[in-house]
């Protein structure tokens, strides 16, 4: 590939800037190298990058700049191919990436194309733009499930897990870690009494998590807490790093 690639950096889950859960999206017309992928995602930073190219004949209604995408009386199923990276390694399925890179290409098609399907390692993920009083509408996804164990059961030789955790969690109480098999993703569900506010204090040490592991058990931690009703938002902290906690 030759020339410039398209980059975007979306905040899902807001409406408001420098808030939300940020993603990266590269648009391509062809496949880059996986070390050019992981090189981009380790540039960026986030907690994830993702990379989408057309994998049929609308490849040309790729976005190519302002107007793009303008054709009227489309209503077909528009497909993709989507691959996602952390800093560190390729991840099979990341929600708010998936999100994010949908509301890239939405915004370069008329508006009677509606649903999008991204071909990824999880399968075939299914985005639809439902109309709306709003300019963009709304969007949904629809993600596959995944079987989880406890983590005591995964018998994974992680001599450094204790580690990870501390640096995701520090000695914030936990209630249940499970761990996702086939996308090598812990989950942690806090202690109750910590609260969504707790949640929201947490502020992960994101360069120790990437060092103390090379990524063939773990792509990443979830972390989550039961809400309640009344639970308030915190405002963002401009210094709180949290990436990698969804």
């Amino acid at each position: 590939m030759s020339g410039t690639v398209p980059l975007y950096q979306v905040d899902a889950f807001t409406s408001r800037p420098f808030e939300g859960n940020p993603a990266a999206i590269c648009l391509l017309t062809e496949d880059l190298p996986v070390d050019k992928m992981k090189a981009i995602a380790a540039e960026m930073n986030l907690s994830e990058t993702a990379f989408v190219r057309p994998i049929h004949e609308h490849k040309d209604r790729m976005v190519t700049g302002e107007g793009a995408g303008e054709a009227a009386g489309v209503s077909q199923q528009y497909c993709y191919s989507l691959r996602w990276f952390t800093p560190v390694v390729e991840v099979p399925l990341c929600g708010h990436a998936t999100l994010a890179t949908a509301h890239v290409i939405f915004k370069s098609l008329p508006p009677s194309v509606t649903s999008l399907t991204f071909q990824t390692l999880s399968g075939d993920l299914v985005a639809e733009r439902s109309s709306s009083s709003t300019p963009d509408g709304f969007y949904s996804i629809f993600l596959p499930t995944a079987d989880t164990i406890p983590f005591a059961e995964a018998n994974l030789s992680f001599p450094n897990f204790e580690a990870v955790l501390n640096a995701t969690i520090g000695s914030t109480p936990v209630h249940e870690i499970r761990y996702v098999p086939s996308r090598k993703r812990v989950l942690v569900r806090l202690a109750d009494d910590v609260g969504r506010q707790g949640l929201e204090l947490l502020n992960p040490n994101l360069s120790s998590m990437t060092s103390l592991h090379d990524g063939s058990l773990l792509s990443s931690v979830t972390v989550t807490v039961c809400g309640k009703v009344g639970d308030t938002l915190l405002p963002p902290s401009p210094s709180s790093d949290t990436d990698l906690v969804d």
